[in-house]
């Protein structure tokens, strides 16, 4: 399992959207929502530091995009997170409101 410090949305989608993410301390048996960035809108990208949300170093955390007015989407991918760890998942989000899809782009 790969050790992130923070996930990074680039919104391709004609659409606002909001990254936050899902977290588990308990090493994936149960799961919490943390509340992220305000509206990202295309073609810009933003960062969710998980610590801002309340997210406790040591957990386990997936991406997940609110689509405002649509359907969101959850990542596939589960990360160790390490506050102050410099490595950050990226992602893309594509489509409409009601067909999004993310996409996992590798850790940077």
């Amino acid at each position: 399992m790969d050790t992130i410090g923070k996930i990074k949305l680039k919104n391709e989608g004609g659409f606002v959207a909001k990254l936050q993410c899902r977290y588990s301390t308990d090493g994936g048996n149960s799961w919490q929502h943390a509340d992220g960035t305000g509206g990202i809108t295309s073609p810009f990208e933003g960062t969710l530091d998980p610590s801002d949300h309340g997210v406790p170093d040591g957990s386990r955390i997936s991406a997940y995009v609110f689509v405002v007015w649509g359907n969101d989407v959850q990542g596939r991918e589960i990360f160790a997170y390490e506050k102050g760890n410099s490595r950050t998942a990226k992602y893309t989000i594509k489509g409409t409101t009601l067909d999004s899809s993310l996409s996992f782009n590798g850790i940077e």
